[in-house]
């Protein structure tokens, strides 16, 4: 068993549901006490740090940053994302500002968590690719790069999914990391959706409250445990 560690983490929180982004400025948030006067100095400033992330406050669509947080906002989506810990406050930040909204009804939430996984050798990075997508039947459009460490060619993306009822499914998907050379890009997906007759926001909170540390310790579990499993898997 492998100590894998990520080199780069993503986390965040999806809501579906009906919103009305221009409500959801940066002031809202501090006069709710939801975000901290410097986190609303640092979104209205952000280009300065963030020239690719807009600071937009507007009826389509609302996108700005604080320290730890991405927050976009649509008409039907509301996303929060971190990527560095503690990413308990993307939680916190969901719950206390719907808290505060009790009319709102959310028709379904997910948890979405995602790694850069290195590979310490070139062999093993291919040797994973193999494992989950095997090449004896990729002949015909691989021809010669079925095998070597030094293959282009090889498998690009994997989705499997779990579903545990009509109301929740996990899914991952494994591709070759842009941002980790030999390295495994892995995402999962845990997608809850609300009881028509129990679909408040409040309640909806308290399930969030209550799943979110467990869901994302699960989805990071099985992700290392993937990739532990095919490389210590001997087998041809």
């Amino acid at each position: 068993m492998r100590n894998l560690n990520p080199e780069k983490k993503d986390c965040s929180i999806v809501l579906i549901g009906k919103f009305n982004p221009e409500m959801f400025s940066p002031d809202w948030f501090l006069y709710h006490k939801i975000i901290r006067e410097e986190d609303a100095i640092f979104a209205k400033n952000q280009k300065e740090n963030y020239p690719n992330y807009p600071f937009i406050v507007s009826n389509q669509i609302t996108m700005f940053m604080t320290n730890n947080m991405s927050i976009k906002i649509e008409n039907n989506r509301f996303t929060v994302s971190a990527n560095k810990e503690p990413f308990i406050e993307i939680k916190d930040f969901i719950v206390n500002t719907f808290n505060n909204l009790g009319s709102f009804q959310i028709d379904a939430y997910g948890f979405n968590f995602s790694a850069h996984y290195h590979i310490d050798s070139l062999h093993e990075y291919q040797m994973i690719g193999d494992k989950l997508a095997p090449k004896k039947y990729w002949k015909d459009l691989l021809g010669n790069e079925v095998v070597g460490d030094e293959r282009k060619s090889g498998l690009t993306s994997i989705r499997i999914s779990k579903v545990f009822d009509e109301n929740h499914s996990l899914m991952i998907e494994l591709q070759p990391s842009v941002y980790v050379k030999n390295g495994v890009f892995i995402s999962a997906n845990d997608h809850h959706v609300s009881d028509n007759n129990n679909n408040d926001a409040e309640v909806v909170m308290r399930e969030i409250d209550k799943l979110f540390i467990d869901r994302i310790k699960l989805m990071s579990s099985l992700q290392e445990n993937i990739l532990n499993e095919v490389l210590d898997d001997e087998s041809e």
